[in-house]
């Protein structure tokens, strides 16, 4: 036992250094030594020892990735087709070396890694087993039944896999083209973007350092008055312990406009607020090549450069203050509002006797309105005097018919509403004869009004005069114009308004406020269900909405939740219908009619 242990730590010893001295492209190393010890422990043609080997390889491939995996994979090819012994281990119980190189339970046993990288490790151990297939197919009937196990599982596609990662790896190629082809397309349409702004930039930058100069002009020549040196400053035989303080307030050159400088000062400040426009407009271009990343960065550092050198004249722009004047800057603000209300009419002198005509137009209405202001306080006198009159309302029904008189045969009005003519004879006993001749019977059974003596009321007075407007606010912004006693069919009962449409009483106005508010509560509410209706039918979702309801609604709820629940509808179907049949079956099996 203890040697067979010390043989697996050699065995694993001379493994793990064949992984850890591959090549750089990942295959095997055939000269290296430690694979020539594992070939020498093959050679000795020893059963147990090869079994040992295969042990430690499963092993190490089951606590591997996809990697370690194919290095594994190229050894036991190798050892398969050079060892008989070796082959006939792996084909006796081919089970473990499927699943850990194939695949064939990925439930229980999946390979490592990324899913690249499995497709890989599986199409090259079907390469393997194919190259077995051809060498051994006719040999070994186990190798028979090894390839007819792989053409049968589900999960290994074992004569399509290779079309199938070819397919995935020109899939995967183009949709590289693709994406690159878009970002040659976005760069080119963002340089050509650029290049527009910096042609408008420079033109703007000219026109910007051009005004300034015009405005601040520099009377210092760098060439002519370079900084002095130490040694080139005039000393002074005598030295002085004075000090002086100098006090700068501020160094920010103010331009005042006046009718000279005036086209100069407009051309500057345009100037300087299209530069900044166009700072803003680099920033976003650049903001929008940095998820392009690789392809975009220099482009976008061009950019960023480009704009910082903007940035920086348009800060020197902004120290030059420009002060206006107040005179000025108020007779502008005039003749843009003059301008606004200017019309393309053409202005006409009037007439003298148009002028005449307006003047008798206006002493005709003069006159008109003092005779109606006269008659207006004729008429409140009239009223003041005049009795308001007193409307009666008199009773009337069948039993006041012959109030007050007495009569012994009195005439009693036919009543067949409870049964229909064509079942039952009109009854004329109650009926006296003067009366049955006086009775003329309609088609329908009923009494004609010719019986009655007819009675007039007279009402002495005139009828209220209805000048009470409602004057509520309309949604177009008119006034109802409604006129009634006491209530508008529309807005409510009539309360005393202003001219504006609101009520005079804070009462009232309170009233109308609180109506208006539950009015636009429920225009508010009526909206937010039409967009939770949009919402579902485009998510096809249904929102859950809180519904206010009492603890007996609430428990009938959960049992109806529970009860009519599809699929507890379904299990007691089917439950129901599996004791019918069983039933059935129980009782009738015996006849034909209930196979």
């Amino acid at each position: 036992m203890q040697t067979e242990d010390v043989y697996k730590s050699g065995i694993r010893k001379n493994l793990n250094r064949v992984l850890r001295e591959l090549t750089d492209d990942g295959k095997l190393d055939f000269e290296s030594v430690p694979y020539q010890n594992l070939k020498l422990e093959i050679g000795k043609k020893d059963e147990e020892l090869t079994e040992m080997l295969c042990e430690v390889l499963m092993e190490t491939s089951s606590r591997s990735g996809c990697a370690d995996r194919y290095i594994v994979l190229q050894l036991i090819s190798d050892f398969f087709m050079s060892s008989r012994l070796f082959r006939n281990t792996i084909l006796d119980d081919p089970t473990e070396f499927l699943e850990l190189m194939v695949e064939t339970n990925p439930i229980r046993n999946p390979l490592p890694g990324s899913k690249e990288d499995s497709n890989k490790l599986k199409a090259e151990a079907i390469l393997v087993v194919k190259k077995w297939e051809e060498k051994y197919w006719q040999s070994d009937c186990r190798m028979k039944c090894l390839v007819v196990t792989l053409k049968k599982t589900k999960f290994v596609d074992y004569d399509n896999l290779n079309k199938k990662i070819e397919e995935e790896r020109r899939r995967k190629d183009l949709m590289e083209e693709r994406k690159a082809m878009i970002i040659e397309r976005t760069l080119s349409l963002y340089k050509s973007k650029f290049n527009e702004i910096k042609e408008d930039v420079e033109r703007l930058k000219m026109e910007l350092e051009t005004t300034m100069q015009m405005l601040v002009p520099s009377y210092t020549d760098s060439d002519e008055h370079s900084a002095l040196l130490p040694s080139e400053i005039p000393s002074t035989s005598s030295t002085s312990t004075k000090s002086l303080e100098i006090v700068i307030s501020d160094l920010a050159p103010i331009i005042k406009v006046s009718p000279e400088n005036d086209a100069i000062v407009e051309t500057f400040l345009g100037a300087k607020l299209l530069l900044i426009h166009r700072v803003q407009t680099l920033r976003k271009i650049a903001k929008r090549l940095i998820p392009l990343k690789e392809p975009g960065e220099s482009l976008a550092q061009k950019i960023i450069n480009y704009r910082d050198s903007i940035k920086q004249l348009v800060l020197k722009a902004d120290e030059i203050r420009i002060k206006e004047d107040k005179n000025k800057a108020k007779s502008m603000k005039q003749k843009k509002e003059k301008a606004r209300f200017d019309d393309d009419f053409i202005d006409v002198e009037i007439s003298i006797d148009d002028i005449l005509m307006l003047q008798y137009a206006e002493k005709i209405d003069e006159d008109d309105e003092d005779i109606s202001e006269i008659q207006k306080v004729e008429k409140k006198k009239e009223k003041k005097f005049k009795e308001e009159p007193k409307l009666k309302s008199v009773p009337f029904g069948l039993d006041l018919k012959y109030w007050g008189e007495e009569r012994k045969n009195v005439e009693v009005p036919k009543n067949n509403a409870d049964c229909h003519r064509f079942w039952r004879s009109a009854d004329e006993r109650y009926y006296s004869e003067s009366v049955r001749i006086k009775f003329f019977f309609t088609v329908s059974g009923t009494v004609h009004q010719t019986i009655y003596t007819q009675r007039q009321f007279t009402f002495v007075g005139e009828a209220p005069k209805i000048d009470k407007e409602c004057r509520a606010k309309l949604g177009n912004g008119y006034l109802c114009r409604r006129k009634d006693l006491h209530r508008c069919p529309l807005h409510g009962k009539i309360v005393d308004r202003d001219a504006a449409g609101i009520p005079v009483n804070p009462e009232d106005r309170h009233n109308d406020n609180e109506r208006n508010e539950r009015k636009r509560l429920k225009e508010a509410e009526e909206y937010s269900k039409k967009i939770m209706k949009d919402y579902e039918s485009k998510t096809k979702r249904k929102k859950k909405y809180e519904v206010e309801s009492t603890s007996s609604q609430d428990i009938r709820s959960r049992l109806q939740r529970k009860l009519l629940d599809p699929k507890t509808i379904q299990r007691v179907s089917a439950d129901i219908t599996s004791s019918q049949k069983n039933r059935l079956v129980k009782n009738f099996s015996h006849q034909f009619s209930h196979l």
